[in-house]
């Protein structure tokens, strides 16, 4: 991976650690050569979780590409195996309050999916493509 970005899961991923609501989040990747992380196989998933967990332990969650229901419908079918993942965080996911968005959110030691409204604000991750 080139400077500023990590290997993981096979991927060169980078954090953004500025908070920002999910389209502003999209649109800072896009100034970096790259998109939102896509986070949707098992080895991405524990790949991200065992880095975040030993390189930003003062951050609790983080945008990511899947799940903005309203604009990318066609990404949440091409990448429906993230809805059946059992890395959900208990009673997750709940759409409470209409939450068409999902953070990587740590809960204990690992990062688990909880979706959330897209307006809320998060740090960021980044994937080249």
């Amino acid at each position: 991976c080139p400077n500023g970005f990590s290997g993981v899961g096979g991927r060169c991923i980078t954090v953004v650690d500025r908070q920002m609501n999910w389209d502003d989040a999209a649109n800072e990747c896009i100034k970096l050569g790259a998109s939102l992380a896509i986070v949707d196989t098992p080895a991405v998933i524990q790949g991200l979780s065992d880095f975040l967990g030993n390189n930003y332990k003062g951050f609790d969650a983080f945008n990511w590409k899947i799940f903005r229901a309203s604009m990318f419908l066609d990404e949440i079918c091409a990448f429906r195996n993230v809805t059946e993942a059992k890395n959900w965080a208990p009673g997750e996911p709940n759409n409470l309050g209409d939450e068409g968005c999902v953070e990587f959110r740590r809960y204990g030691e690992k990062f688990m999916f909880n979706d959330l409204s897209c307006s809320l604000k998060n740090c960021l991750l980044c994937q080249l493509l």
